[in-house]
């Protein structure tokens, strides 16, 4: 099974997470579910240029700070990913909705009250428990 490689910003505001609710599909796995923006490395990209490059995509938004925060493997029942999640922050909440539903800003406490795509779960469970976040 081919991996496919996938970046995402745990983009920071005011100590709080910005998450985002997809859109509604018939693909109940992933239909309304909440992620981390960002998505999928082309070709000859870095994980760094695919990151700026998706989250101007999906938000045109500028985001600072950039720092490798987690990595691993998800395997979905037809596909297997690569997950790469970098911390970063933004100034402001000025930004489009370009793919997503709708938005939330959650505090750390938070981040298990929402219904996460199935791939997103381990990185949640790493951030919750981050005692250097925040200090």
């Amino acid at each position: 099974m081919k991996i496919t490689k996938v970046v995402a910003a745990i983009i920071i505001y005011e100590k709080s997470f910005l998450v985002f609710q997809r859109k509604y599909s018939n693909n109940i796995d992933y239909s309304l579910k909440y992620e981390f923006a960002g998505g999928k490395i082309k070709k000859n990209e870095s994980n760094l240029e695919a990151l700026k490059r998706e989250i101007k995509e999906e938000l045109n938004i500028s985001v600072k700070n950039y720092k490798p925060y987690l990595e691993y493997n998800y395997n979905y029942k037809n596909n297997k990913i690569s997950l790469s999640f970098y911390l970063c922050q933004v100034n402001n909440l000025s930004f489009n909705l370009n793919v997503h539903e709708s938005y939330k800003l959650l505090r750390k406490h938070e981040l298990k009250d929402v219904d996460w795509l199935e791939a997103d779960y381990k990185v949640v469970e790493y951030l919750v428990k981050d005692e250097k976040l925040f200090i």
